[in-house]
């Protein structure tokens, strides 16, 4: 009995012995598993993502907290799709009013075109974000973070248009949301373009500065409006003219009663600027009151914080078609 008793004893002993190293090999389990657990979540946490733009490749971080955007349209878009890093910075004093309440919520960097180096240096950003004006400094920019140039081509606007939102999509986890609205904006287009065709009128797209005009056609900067949305327009109608230059073709009252357009939209760069008086004050001479835009009520001053300033942005191209559209309706059959 006793040595039975002594056997069961030594039984038991091992048994919780063995239960006692299962105990400790499955807690090291668990703090080996929290310890991994937690290694996952932080590499999820810094997931970049290869972009390819304008001036090359670049390994950006997903969902950047510091970001310096230099481009009005991305910070249209972003705004439209509701992302707010942690620190924003941005040119400031160059926010149109439709997106003005930026002002007081970033860090202002000066200039769109003469770049501060020192300022955006300063603010210790995870990601750059810039356009043609300041594609020179792209390689200054690349030293202090990723850099990742967003320009659209004129050449082929929608498809770049496009793809610039894909890419903002793709870094801070909007893609939904980005195809969702370039579905209804592509609907839009579609629609205009059908408006345009059925209207059958030539208009004139001019840029003021200063005394200057400068007309624009397919091939230059805002391209976009005949390529894209299919107006048609007066400019190498019925002329072998040089459209080839991105910065526009300077024109005189002369060529604008020789081509005498059904309608003429105008962009004011000094008004958007805050340089210099009002363009309205170039259209009222007696060449431009002998043209049917002019005798027809048909010139139209187009929101030049919109065109000329941001453009390029999930907000700002709503806007665009809703001016184009508004023309088009006020157009005869």
């Amino acid at each position: 009995m006793n040595m039975f008793t002594k056997i069961r004893g030594n039984i038991i002993s091992c048994i919780i012995v063995l239960i006692i190293g299962i105990m400790g090999c499955y807690a090291g389990y668990n703090i080996y598993y929290a310890h991994n657990e937690s290694s996952i979540n932080y590499s999820q946490e810094q997931k970049t993502v290869t972009v390819n733009h304008l001036q090359g490749t670049t390994v950006v971080p997903k969902n950047p907290k510091r970001v310096v955007v230099m481009d009005i349209g991305v910070l249209d878009s972003l705004d439209y799709l509701d992302i707010h890093p942690e620190m924003l910075a941005t040119c400031s004093s160059y926010l149109p009013k439709y997106i003005d309440k930026y002002k007081d919520t970033t860090v202002d960097i000066g200039q769109m075109k003469n770049v501060d180096i020192e300022k955006i240096n300063a603010t210790k950003p995870d990601l750059i974000i810039i356009s043609g004006r300041q594609s020179p400094y792209y390689k200054q920019l690349s030293e202090i973070a990723p850099t990742i140039d967003l320009s659209i081509d004129n050449n082929n606007y929608l498809a770049s248009f496009e793809n610039k939102m894909r890419i903002l999509g793709e870094i801070f986890d909007k893609e939904d949301m980005v195809t969702n609205r370039l579905f209804a904006i592509k609907s839009k287009i579609d629609t205009i373009r059908t408006d345009s065709r059925n209207k059958n009128k030539y208009g004139l797209l001019v840029l003021t500065t200063g005394n200057s005009l400068h007309a624009y056609g397919p091939g230059m900067r805002y391209s976009f409006v005949f390529d894209v949305f299919g107006l048609q327009t007066v400019v190498n109608k019925d002329r072998n003219e040089d459209t080839k230059s991105p910065g526009g073709k300077t024109i005189s009252y002369e060529y604008i009663l020789d081509t005498n357009p059904d309608y003429i939209m105008v962009i004011d760069r000094d008004f958007s600027v805050n340089l210099g008086e009002s363009a309205k004050r170039l259209f009222d001479n007696d060449l431009i009151k002998k043209t049917k835009a002019y005798q027809t009520n048909n010139i139209y001053y187009l929101d030049s914080d919109i065109w000329y300033l941001s453009g390029g942005g999930l907000e700002s191209i709503d806007i665009m078609m809703d001016d184009i559209s508004n023309i088009l309706n006020n157009q005869g059959e």
